[in-house]
């Protein structure tokens, strides 16, 4: 009987130590999902299909970008932070997750909690634009023509706590200005709408807009970070410019892949390793420098201290500056 006993608690032990080395060898074994959370055309869309791409040839697997938009991305938050902890569904989180922390009360999920960060992703500046409609092409410009006109902006966002809404209503409190907000479901739209005159201004990201901007179809009015981008050095920042209360103006986007926490750390280690690999190709670096975005891979540990630290900075500013989701 001990005999027995014996040779089932060594099953056991060899089963539980080598449960991550046979997750490692046997993940990937089907495509890969990566759950986007805004529609298809806007600047995290863009970043998503890009790294699915490269991913997906160091895995040797499909990756598959699926595009959940609604609820300022967190219909896909939940859909991710709910799904199979098995390695094929992966989240690629925003900024503005880290915001639907601190906007929502009941969001339905826990960014620093309900997940695993496996690697940051990149970062990169906003552009606050003007339709050409309006005439003015300096911040300068915008703030007197508001005092002249007596009559709110109306400003576009992707959505209610998304990055470009925190932004445009931390530049209001900031400048003094009052601005009208007109949430739209994802980037895309609201940059259509800024194009179609439908809204004054907005902010969004200097890969999406840039574009517009040399094209002669927006006016853009200064750079989201403390330093010009450098693809765009005609571009002044908005803390440069002589507004005192927008000195040290400071607002940048960031993306990271994130698996439903519980997934094997092994899968976890492996899908890191893939996607340093993926961020280091020569195509996609190229791509990303050429709309102003900086490759910023961090391993798990340092990708979940960076999401961690960025939800606790957002609740302290969203309480500090009274921000809501109106």
């Amino acid at each position: 009987m001990l005999t027995i006993v014996k040779a089932v608690s060594m099953f056991i032990l060899a089963c539980v130590f080598n449960a991550p080395a046979s997750a490692q060898n046997t993940w990937p074994a089907r495509p890969v999902t990566l759950i986007v959370p805004y529609p298809a055309g806007g600047a995290t869309d863009v970043v998503g299909r890009m790294v699915a791409k490269h991913l997906g040839e160091q895995l040797g697997v499909s990756v598959v970008v699926e595009n959940r938009a609604g609820a300022s991305g967190n219909i896909a938050g939940r859909a991710a932070a709910r799904a199979k902890a098995d390695g094929y569904t992966l989240f690629l989180a925003t900024t503005a997750q880290s915001i639907n922390m601190a906007i929502f009360s009941e969001p339905g999920y826990d960014l620093a909690q309900d997940f695993q960060a496996v690697a940051t992703i990149n970062e990169g500046p906003m552009l606050l634009l003007a339709s050409k409609q309006l005439p003015f092409s300096t911040i300068e410009g915008m703030l007197s023509h508001v005092a002249s006109q007596k009559q709110e902006l109306r400003y576009a966002s992707a959505g209610n706590g998304t990055s470009s809404h925190m932004t445009a209503e931390i530049f209001s409190h900031l400048a003094d200005v009052k601005m009208q907000h007109i949430p739209y479901i994802g980037a895309a739209p609201a940059l259509n709408a800024l194009l179609g005159g439908q809204v004054d201004i907005a902010f969004d990201a200097l890969m999406t807009t840039l574009p517009h901007v040399r094209e002669g179809k927006l006016n853009a009015l200064g750079v989201t970070t403390l330093e010009r981008s450098r693809i765009a050095s005609e571009i002044p920042t908005i803390s440069e410019q002589n507004i005192p209360p927008l000195k040290g103006f400071n607002e940048m986007l960031w993306n990271a892949v994130l698996v439903p926490k519980g997934t094997d750390t092994a899968v976890v280690g492996k899908l890191s390793q893939a996607l340093k690999e993926a961020l280091a190709a020569e195509a996609l670096q190229k791509r990303f420098h050429e709309m102003g975005n900086e490759v910023t891979w961090r391993d798990p540990a340092g990708s979940q201290s960076f999401v961690s630290n960025d939800v606790k900075q957002w609740r302290e500013r969203v309480k500090a500056l009274n921000l809501t989701v109106n």
